[in-house]
Formats: structure tokens, sequence, C-alpha cells
């Protein structure tokens, strides 16, 4: 059995006196066939999270090995939410960028996207780094090309001060690899500053992927992890894609009893990991039911694949929906959603 791994890079924010926009991102990749010429066409779905005034695509860099040419893009936004902390705008957005590209051969290749700068943080972190490496080697196991780890996350988690709280970090491989979730490297220039703040514990082995936060002060803290694919026994990767999200650290809250002042999910809502079937061109809908004694749920935080849209019913319910297309079919999409409630 091959292995998978995603790379971690997490970050804690609390001033808002100099400029920053970006919160993370994240890449995943699958193949889509071949063309007339030969070359095979690669589909790379990338999630980028900024403030509102800097929601745009920003494209990655070949740095290394034949990594095509791109042959179609489309992107648009997936959600937005007024509760960020930057030094622009509490406005945040995540968009995805659809992008296909067609490749020659299957020698493994590297990518990365860089630039400046994260949101105003505890540590301190200035710019930022993802680096994603694509092996489209043909399997044994499936004679086919190989597929990247498949994940995402909202582009901002929020956190009471005083309320530790366990994540299990969405991993999930086509091929059935499994997958390892592990802190960014700087010397593999994964991150600009591979920081691994206090407080936060990362369960850095294969299987389900927890990351648990515990901290002292408030403020935001920056996360990345790599997926990986990693052969068995060497451990060598075999894939990676990065993750990279923030944690807000709100002042304490007066219980951390979910359903009190926390939102706690009720039915119809399906339960965290559940597989839903959806069929191309047909409407896939999702309820999602939240409710919190004394606080009021005000919203629900969406992260999905492009076109996903989120529409208020009633007081702390909502309806996600999203279509697939013809060319999605066979494919598995990761949804992650949170409720958030308010007390003035």
């Amino acid at each position: 059995m091959m292995s998978s791994a995603v790379v971690l890079n997490l970050l804690l924010l609390v001033s808002i006196a100099s400029a920053g926009h970006y919160y993370g991102g994240s890449l995943t990749f699958t193949t889509k066939g071949t063309n007339p010429d030969g070359s095979i066409r690669v589909e790379f779905r990338i999630k980028q999270n900024y403030d509102e005034n800097s929601c745009y695509y920003q494209p990655y860099n070949c740095i290394s090995g034949n990594c095509g040419y791109e042959s179609n893009l489309v992107y648009g936004k997936v959600d937005r939410s007024s509760n960020g902390r930057s030094g622009y705008t509490n406005t945040w957005c995540q968009n995805e960028a659809v992008v296909t590209r067609n490749i020659h051969g299957n020698a493994p290749f590297d990518m990365q996207d860089y630039s400046c700068c994260w949101v105003p943080t505890v540590n301190y972190v200035g710019s930022w780094r993802l680096l994603t490496h694509v092996d489209l080697g043909i399997r044994a196991d499936t004679n086919k090309p190989n597929h990247s780890p498949i994940t995402t996350i909202l582009p901002l988690i929020r956190v009471p001060q005083n309320c530790p709280r366990t994540y299990h970090l969405m991993a999930f491989d086509p091929d059935g690899d499994q997958v390892r979730c592990r802190y960014g490297l700087q010397q593999n220039s994964e991150c600009d500053t591979c920081d691994q703040p206090s407080g936060f514990n990362l369960n850095q082995w294969y299987h389900q992927q927890t990351t648990t936060v515990q901290t002292s002060t408030p403020g935001w803290w920056r996360h990345q992890t790599v997926p990986t694919t990693s052969h068995q026994r060497s451990y060598e990767p075999f894939s990676k894609i990065p993750l990279q999200f923030s944690v807000l650290v709100d002042p304490p809250a007066p219980s951390c009893t979910e359903g009190l002042y926390i939102p706690h999910f009720l039915s119809p809502t399906p339960h965290d990991g559940e597989r839903l079937h959806g069929a191309p061109l047909r409407e896939l809908e999702i309820r999602v039911k939240a409710t919190a004694a004394y606080t009021t749920v005000n919203d629900v935080i969406i992260s999905g694949p492009l076109n996903i849209t989120k529409h208020p019913m009633s007081s702390g319910e909502y309806t996600i929906r999203w279509t697939p297309m013809r060319d999605d079919l066979g494919e598995s999409f990761p949804i992650c959603f949170i409720a958030e409630s308010s007390d003035g």
C-alpha cells in the first residue's frame, strides 16, 4: 500500500495595525485523460484565501521538471465572511481556481506559489509559500496515473481562549493510499517561516489526522500542513500538497459546552466524515441545522468546490447546494462547513 501526505501551516493573528491580506490556501490535482497529441490533461483545484480587497487568483510557478502548459482556467468565489482580521478589512473570501494543464510525459515535477503578506500575526510571519510535488506515474495497482490526496479546510477557524478543541483534518486519497499530515519544512521551501507555535499539536502520523488547539492568549496563528504520498517502507513522498489556514483565538467563552454559547449541529446535518453520492447535472443538497441556547447562530461558513452555494432557510438552518458537471464523474470533492454564533 502507498501513502500520501499533507503539509500544514498554522498562523495566529492578533494585531491589525499593519497591512496583510493572506489567510491560507490549498491545492489538489487529478488526471482527466489524454489529449490527441498524447499529453496528459491534469486538473488542479487551487483554493486561495484573502481579505475581500485582494480576492484574486495568483498562479503557481513551475520550479522543477516539466510542468506542461496551462490550457484552461475557471475561477470564482466560494464563500466570504466579515469575521476576519486583516490589515485592510475584516471581510475575507475564499476563491477556487480550476486550472487545466497539458503535460507531456509523467515525470515528477514541482510547482510553488509564494508572495507577501500574511494577515498580521502573533508570531510575526510575513511572506508565504505553498509547494506541491506532482507525480503522475502509472500505478501498478490501478494501471492509471496517480491521484493526489484530497483535502480542504475553512480559511479561518475561531477558537475561544479557554476551550481546547480537536479538529479532524480532512485527508482522503482516491487511490486508497494512506495519508500523512505533517508540518511544513523550511529547508524544503514548503513555507517561508515554518513556525510551530506552542499550544498547537498535530498528530503527524497516518490514518485520521487531528489538530488539537490549546492556547493562553487571544490572537491569530498560521497553520500549514503537507499531505504527502509515500512508499510504505521508505516513506519517501509520492506526492505532496499544501494546506494553510488561520486560527483566531477569541476571548474566553462563558461555557465550552456545545449548544450553550458554541453552536451545536442538529439533524439533518450530515455527520463528520460522511460520504454523500452525487450525479452529474443533478443538484446535490446538504441541509445544515445548528443551535445555541445563549447566542444567535448568524452564519454557516463553507469550503467546497467551485459553484457551491449556501442559502439561509430559517434561524440556524441553511441549505448547501452544488451541481456536479459531467467531467466530475468518478471524482471525489471535499466539503467543509462550520456554524458561527454571536452574543452581540
